[in-house]
């Protein structure tokens, strides 16, 4: 496989220098882990330490996180490990443009990643004693059929508090950068908080046996943390012409997207506007095997139902959501998730343009019928840079046809009215989801447009229209944001 721009050269333990490796055939290590915060500084490669890194670097310079991945490279015999920290300038614009579009094939080409999920900073280190968690087990004696000697282990049946392995206890798993770096790696090296697990395509094992058995995740806990990409976005899938092969519906690829969608924006990003860069690998992909069209985080072909994201937190309330909407200073805890807009880096009909987790729940667990009135035209993005259209975004238009209502919205109950003669007598046709908090002040009722999407649902949503909420844009006639 073709080596990334620069790797780690490892020859031993006391000969570790930054190498240049382009166009290289030789096999490479990843590391996939936390920076942290400011207080625990990092070693990087800056346009000043440039030179002093190709020469050679005590293995003590490295904190402790990275030095346990040279440890780890060095033990396997992999003489190559490349790090984000060192491998970009992280002072170079330029470079940092020209390397983060490589984070696909970077990950998908690396031997190993190795993951150091325990680790919460680069100062943490993973390399130290892991105690086992203690299982309740009563052993029986078992004769067998013919009367053999033999054992059974009887163990309790995953109660909550019974979880010999959650993903959710690694701090690497609250980063969104890590999402893809982990899902586009073909071996996964993980030094999770009590074991030491391989994942590749076809196993997976820990220190203490397979992983393949219910035993060790909690029932309640199960499908909290995608592990490997679904078949459809696989990288051994090479071609286009394949997938047609292998994928007998687009609309599988498109779950597998939200599903992904779904856990990345449950993570949290140290920079606000790495939020479609950091995620841009893996759009990659999907643009490889669909041939779709990237559109500031959803895709041309299924624009319509994705328009229908909310943000939401499952286990909020309604009362809650009421709440912390009506509070832009921020001064309550934010169960729900929905936070003040941040600076521009998406248009407003995309999930990537706010905070928190925004996802296309209702997508994933029922059928939509898009309404006959609704069509969209034409969508026009510009990116952030060229040499890289699916990591940022400039500006971005959408054109559609629709059937447009005008309406008013209580700001403290979210109700939806035709008039405000009908809010006066609480005669209300709907409700609707905040993507974020406002700073700015609003009349109550507040004068909004409704964007009929879908005519109704299969089931769970039956009989209910679903569409957006838009305010006019003051300043150009026929134009709206969300």
């Amino acid at each position: 496989m073709t080596m990334p721009t620069r790797c780690l050269k490892v020859d031993s333990l006391t000969a570790i220098s930054l190498a240049l490796t382009k166009s290289q055939q030789h096999p490479y290590a990843a590391l996939s882990y936390c920076w942290g915060p400011k207080q625990f500084p990092n070693l990087v490669t800056t346009r000043n330490s440039f030179n002093d890194m190709l020469e050679n670097i005590p293995l003590t310079a490295f904190p402790p996180t990275l030095r346990d991945g040279i440890l780890v490279t060095h033990q396997f015999g992999i003489r190559y490990l490349w790090i984000d920290a060192l491998c970009i300038i992280q002072d170079d614009d330029d470079d940092k443009n020209n390397e983060i579009p490589q984070m696909r094939q970077i990950f998908t080409n690396a031997y190993c990643t190795i993951i150091a999920a325990t680790a919460a900073h680069c100062h943490a280190g993973f390399l130290h004693t892991r105690e086992l968690p203690r299982v309740s087990e009563l052993c029986v004696p078992d004769p067998g059929p013919g009367a053999k000697d033999g054992s059974m282990i009887l163990r309790p049946h995953e109660p909550d508090e019974w979880v010999l392995y959650d993903p959710l206890d690694d701090p690497v798993n609250d980063r969104a950068w890590t999402l893809e770096e982990r899902l586009l790696s073909p071996r996964r090296l993980i030094y999770s908080k009590n074991y030491l697990r391989w994942l590749c395509e076809t196993a997976e094992y820990t220190n203490g046996g397979d992983l393949e058995d219910r035993r060790f995740v909690s029932a309640s806990k199960r499908h909290t943390q995608m592990e490997r990409l679904p078949p459809q976005l696989s990288p051994r899938v090479n071609t286009l012409v394949e997938v047609a092969d292998t994928v007998t519906h687009d609309r599988e690829t498109w779950y597998a997207w939200l599903l992904i969608v779904r856990e990345y924006n449950i993570r949290s990003l140290t920079k606000s506007k790495d939020k479609l860069r950091a995620i841009g690998g893996i759009a990659e992909l999907y643009q490889l095997r669909t041939g779709d069209q990237y559109c500031a985080g959803l895709w041309r072909r299924h624009l319509a139902e994705e328009l229908l994201w909310v943000v939401r937190n499952p286990r909020a309330t309604f009362r809650t959501m009421l709440a912390e909407a009506n509070d832009p200073t921020g001064s309550s805890v934010r169960t729900v998730g929905i936070f003040p807009r941040p600076k521009y880096r998406a248009p407003t009909w995309s999930w990537a343009s706010v905070d928190g987790m925004a996802a296309n729940h209702r997508m994933l667990t029922t059928s939509l019928f898009i309404a006959d009135v609704f069509e969209v035209i034409d969508c026009v993005v510009v990116p952030e840079r060229p040499n890289a259209p699916l990591t940022g975004v400039r500006s971005a238009v959408l054109t559609v046809r629709g059937r447009l209502k005008p309406a008013y919205v209580q700001t403290d109950s979210l109700m939806l009215y035709e008039s405000e003669e009908a809010c006066q007598r609480e005669e209300y046709f709907g409700t609707c989801h905040l993507d974020a908090v406002e700073h700015e002040p609003y009349p109550n009722p507040r004068p909004v447009y409704y964007l009929e999407i879908t005519s109704r649902a299969s089931h769970g949503w039956a009989g209910n229209q679903q569409g957006i909420t838009l305010v006019d844009n003051a300043e150009i006639h026929g134009v709206f944001h969300r």
